[in-house]
């Protein structure tokens, strides 16, 4: 139930025999945008909160609203601050949680997406 790796035991009864050990991941809960605002010029501040179990959280952000050519950011913290954004365009925001496990990183679903105007 807690995020990270899991196993599973299929074990074979009557006249079926043998076992099989079948790993998988279990990914983090789904993260919210608390707070988005772009209070100086060229940056905006995402602020959420922290969900069990993650090691930290991966910000997705594009002036498209499908997210293509869409640029990445990480925080281990409650926040961060994007900076070196173009002044007077309309951006989107969305968030994911991350669990980091034997060096890779289980993702969670991404949250639902915000659109903030940047000051000039």
């Amino acid at each position: 139930t807690k995020p990270g790796k899991a196993v599973c035991t299929v074990t074979g009864i009557g006249k079926y025999s043998g076992s099989v050990k079948v790993y998988f991941y279990i990914a983090p809960q789904k993260q919210t945008i608390k707070y988005l605002k772009s209070s100086k010029s060229k940056t905006a501040t995402v602020k959420f909160q922290k969900v069990y179990g993650q090691s930290g959280v991966q910000i997705c952000y594009s002036t498209n609203s499908k997210f293509k050519n869409a640029k990445f950011s990480t925080s281990t913290s409650t926040s961060k601050t994007i900076s070196k954004l173009t002044g007077k365009k309309t951006y989107y925001f969305k968030i994911r949680s991350y669990k980091t496990i034997n060096g890779k990183k289980v993702y969670g679903p991404y949250s639902s997406v915000k659109k903030l105007k940047i000051k000039a």
